[in-house]
């Protein structure tokens, strides 16, 4: 029984940062940029690592990513986004099919961190940049696993939150006390990242096949500073904004639909979707049951539960990967057949 699969070529080029208004203790500013892409289809959903993160130059630290364009940044400024950091593709392998298989499942986007280089050391920083990537999967992969679905814009502000904090303490872990006490540490300015810049299944769809579309995101974050107003006068906390322009575009190609064979996929979810039926009824049963039958009925359920349906799930993740490489091997046949034609 074949059901109908969709393939999408995802490009992200994020282009140039535009500096809106600035400030930095010891003059004009050096921004730096942390990227990082997410995706997810059926295929990594039944893959060990379910959502992918791709960090780029994950092992170094980001200080002087932009060259001497990001130093000395005031309003105004333009940077040039390199492609080493701001340039992502992937192909998407979706579906449609009624029944245990109807939920589609895609997810695209990217997170960008932007900061303001002071003292703290490339080491230390780069530690934090090697929890990002982490951060990022574990948070956001455990709310899907909770939730079943990607989560929507205040969900993803409660999250960045989390993962901002995991950052940071590992970065403050690489600070020593009298460093930190003494020295003007590296801020963070603001973070994009919000249903604007990460995409579902449904987000997907409507923007293939319109090219290339431009975008834009505005990072903003603000800090408290002591200043002296007054000559004689105490030191008063005063607020200081930063806000930077993110120009970034997407293009989302329909590569063509593939009528594969997925008998197995379809057989094993079945068997999947029958099985969590039988042990919805065995609860039940086993909660009005009396103290003398509950024995035999936790005897089942933990047979099903434990047992039978770990196997089914990793039966059917199997079944997923191996649709994953017949996608391919389709893709590549059509291909050669435009080729010879």
């Amino acid at each position: 029984m074949p059901f109908i699969i969709n393939t999408f070529d995802v490009t992200i080029q994020l282009e140039s940062l535009t500096c809106v208004k600035e400030f930095d203790r010891s003059g004009h500013s050096e921004p730096y940029l942390w990227t990082a892409f997410l995706f997810a289809d059926n295929v990594t959903l039944s893959s060990p690592s379910p959502l992918g993160v791709l960090v780029p130059l994950e092992t170094e630290s980001g200080h002087g990513v932009f060259g001497a364009a990001g130093k000395d940044v005031r309003p105004g400024t333009v940077i040039p986004i390199p492609e080493t950091i701001g340039r992502f593709q992937k192909r998407l392998i979706s579906h449609h099919s009624d029944g245990p298989l109807s939920s589609e499942i895609m997810f695209a986007g990217f997170v960008g961190v932007l900061l303001e280089e002071d003292s703290t050391s490339s080491g230390a920083i780069a530690a934090g940049h090697r929890e990002l990537g982490p951060a990022l999967r574990d948070e956001i992969l455990n709310f899907f696993l909770a939730n079943n679905r990607f989560p929507n814009t205040d969900e993803i502000n409660a999250l960045k939150d989390t993962i901002a904090q995991r950052v940071h303490d590992t970065i403050a872990s690489k600070v020593g006390c009298w460093s930190g006490f003494w020295s003007d540490q590296d801020d963070m300015i603001g973070v994009a990242g919000d249903e604007n810049t990460l995409f579902i299944a449904s987000q997907i769809r409507a923007l293939s096949r319109k090219g290339r579309t431009p975008r834009q995101t505005s990072i903003r974050g603000s800090e408290i500073i002591f200043q002296w107003l007054q000559p004689y006068g105490s030191p008063v906390p005063v607020k200081k904004d930063h806000e930077y322009t993110l120009n970034w575009s997407i293009r989302i190609d329909p590569v063509g639909d593939l009528h594969v064979p997925t008998d197995g996929i379809l057989e094993v979810a079945l068997r999947l979707e029958q099985l969590d039926t039988e042990i919805g009824e065995l609860v039940t049963k086993l909660h009005a049951a009396g103290e003398r039958s509950k024995g035999p009925l936790r005897t089942e359920l933990d047979e099903k539960a434990k047992r039978t349906r770990p196997r089914l799930v990793r039966e059917l993740q199997r079944a997923w990967a191996d649709l994953g490489q017949k996608v391919t091997k389709a893709e590549k046949k059509k291909v050669t057949s435009k080729g010879r034609a």
